[in-house]
C-alpha cells in the first residue's frame, strides 16, 4: 500500500482530501498541521510522498515545502502541491 503524508491547516478540509485520497488507493497519513510534528514524523517514517494542501495558506504550504527541501532526511520526498488559487 502507498503511504502518503497529507499537510492541511484545517481539520475538516484535511478529512475529507484524506478520504479522497484513501478512495484512490493511498494509505494517508493526517493531523491538522504542526510543521515540527509533521518534520519529525517524516524523519522517523518517511512517506512515499507529501501531499500540501494549498486550499487556505498557500504562503505557509510552500514555506513547509521550503522547510522539507532543506532539510537532508526529508529531501528526497516527493512533494504535490494541491488545491488553492491557480495564481497563487
Amino acid at each position: 500500500m502507498r503511504t502518503v503524508w497529507l499537510a492541511s491547516w484545517k481539520e475538516a478540509e484535511g478529512e475529507a482530501r484524506r478520504r479522497e485520497l484513501e478512495g484512490l488507493g493511498f494509505r494517508v497519513e493526517f493531523e491538522a498541521l504542526d510543521p515540527g510534528r509533521l518534520l519529525r514524523a517524516l524523519i522517523d517514517a518517511p512517506p512515499r510522498a507529501v501531499i500540501i494542501d494549498l486550499t487556505r495558506s498557500p504562503a505557509q504550504g510552500r514555506d513547509l515545502g521550503v522547510a522539507l527541501r532543506i532539510r537532508g532526511a526529508t529531501r528526497g520526498i516527493p512533494l504535490v502541491f494541491a488545491g488553492g488559487a491557480p495564481e497563487k
